[in-house]
C-alpha cells in the first residue's frame, strides 16, 4: 500500500510577507498550483492520499479528477485562532483496496476540530512485498509515468479493519498539540492497523513529549525525519506513522530540489513538501 500525505497551501493564508523569496506571479497562481499539485498526485498514484489545507475550489477539481477511482471523505473545515476558515482535510481511498463496509460492520467517519478520523477496510494483499521502497519518491510533475491499477475483487471475508486518521494540528501552542492527540489516543491504542497523517506543526525531537507520546506511548512507527517545510527555517513538520504493518515498510520526503525554495514551490506548487510511505 502506497501513502501520501500533502499540506497543498490553501489560498486563503497566503500572504506576500510570508513568502518575500516567491514571486507573486508564481504565489498567486492558484491554478497553475493545483495543475502541479494534481499532476504530482496523478504521478505518485497513491492508495491514500491525505491531505490538508483544500478550499472548496480546489476540493471539486480534485474531486472530479479522482472519483472514479478513490472514496472521497471531505472533513468540515478547521478554523484557526477562533476565526473562520475556508479549508480543511480531505482523504482519498482507491476504491479496489478500501470498502467503508464488511458484512455487517460498517466503517465510521468522525470530524475532528483538527482533522479527520475513518475506520474502514482493507484488502490485506501481503504477496505484494517485494521492491516495496524502489525509487518511491523520485517524482516530479513532469514525470511521465503510465499508471497500473490492477482490477481487485474485494471479497468482504478478506477485509481488515483499518483506522486511517488526517490531521492538522495547532500550529501555536504544544500543548494544545498534545491535547488534540490525546483526544485520539485511546482510538488509536485500540486499533490493530492504523495509519495516522498530515500536518503536526512541530519540528520532529524524538524527544519532545509530542513524539514521545506517539512514538513511544502509543507504539506508532515514524518514518519522516528530513525536512518537509523549508520557507522559514528547515523543519520536519509533516509526518506519516502506521502501527500493525510489516517491518518492510519505508517512507521518504518527495524533494528533487535540496534547499532551493524557488525551485520547490514552482514545481509542487505547495509550502510543504509531499511525503510517501509504503507499507
Amino acid at each position: 500500500m502506497k501513502i501520501i500525505s500533502w499540506n497543498i497551501l490553501a489560498n486563503e493564508f497566503i500572504k506576500k510577507a510570508d513568502y518575500p523569496m516567491i514571486k507573486g506571479k508564481m504565489l498567486f497562481n492558484r491554478k497553475g498550483r493545483l495543475t502541479q499539485i494534481t499532476s504530482i498526485l496523478n504521478n505518485v498514484n497513491a492508495d491514500v492520499m491525505l491531505l490538508q489545507e483544500v478550499m472548496q475550489a480546489e476540493y471539486n477539481s480534485l474531486s472530479e479528477t479522482f472519483e472514479k477511482e478513490y472514496y472521497i471523505i471531505k472533513g468540515k473545515n478547521i478554523n484557526w485562532y477562533n476565526k473562520k476558515s475556508y479549508s480543511g482535510n480531505v482523504t482519498f481511498l482507491r476504491k479496489n483496496v478500501f470498502s467503508l463496509s464488511s458484512n455487517n460492520e460498517k466503517g465510521m467517519v468522525k470530524d475532528l476540530e483538527f482533522g479527520l478520523y475513518v475506520k474502514c477496510y482493507f484488502l490485506d494483499d501481503k504477496e505484494k512485498t517485494k521492491k516495496l521502497c524502489e525509487n518511491i519518491c523520485s517524482l516530479t510533475s513532469s514525470t511521465n509515468i503510465t499508471k497500473t491499477v490492477e482490477n481487485k475483487h474485494l471479497s468482504k471475508d478478506k477485509l481488515v479493519p483499518i483506522d486511517i486518521i488526517n490531521v492538522h494540528l495547532d500550529d501555536i501552542s504544544h500543548a494544545k498539540r498534545i491535547a488534540e492527540i490525546k483526544s485520539i489516543e485511546e482510538d488509536i491504542k485500540r486499533g490493530k492497523r492504523v495509519i495516522l497523517g498530515g500536518d503536526f506543526n512541530q519540528d520532529y525531537k524524538p524527544k519532545s513529549n509530542l513524539y514521545k507520546l506517539l512514538n513511544r506511548d502509543m507504539g506508532l512507527k515514524i518514518y519522516i525525519k528530513d525536512p518537509t517545510y523549508l520557507i522559514e527555517k528547515k523543519m520536519c513538520i509533516d509526518h506519516l506513522m502506521t502501527k500493525g504493518f510489516a517491518r518492510e515498510s519505508c517512507g521518504c520526503v518527495v524533494n528533487n530540489f535540496g534547499d532551493d525554495v524557488l525551485q520547490q514551490f514552482n514545481e509542487y506548487g505547495s509550502d510543504h513538501l509531499p511525503i510517501i510511505i509504503k507499507v
